[in-house]
């Protein structure tokens, strides 16, 4: 992966915390930092998936529900890419709580394989803090 090198100001209070996380690793202060920015844009991205520990590693999942976004992405392969069976199967979630799942999991996964259709169109009224899914950038 391409990096840059970048100047920035970090509080004394952050910077303990960043070290006693590096505690019993073997990073550098620097990798860590980075690390915990780009997770942190990651999670700015879609606010509504949060990340827990399971019996396979920590999972990307629905905030609230506990449902994995492999889940969700997996049924709506399975519903043919249709946005209303999805939403009929998952009536409890919101239409907001879905799309983010769907773009969380489905964007590294399209990105990857440079695979199908994205989800860009499952939801056009909805309002996005991000741009549709239609191509790799």
């Amino acid at each position: 992966m391409k990096t840059s090198v970048k100047s920035v100001r970090v509080d004394d209070g952050t910077v303990r915390d960043i070290e006693r996380l590096r505690l019993g690793r073997q990073a550098t202060f620097s990798f860590l930092a980075s690390e915990l920015l780009a997770k942190a844009t990651k999670m700015r991205r879609c606010p509504r998936v949060v990340f827990a520990d399971g019996p396979y590693g920590r999972r990307a999942r629905v905030e609230g529900t506990g449902i994995e976004v492999q889940e969700v992405i997996a049924a709506w392969l399975a519903v043919g890419k249709g946005k209303k069976r999805l939403w009929k199967a998952y009536a409890w979630l919101s239409d907001r709580l879905l799309l983010d799942a769907l773009v969380k999991g489905y964007k590294p996964m399209y990105e990857f394989h440079g695979g199908p259709e994205a989800p860009g169109d499952l939801a056009p009224d909805l309002p996005r803090p991000y741009p549709p899914l239609t191509s790799v950038h």
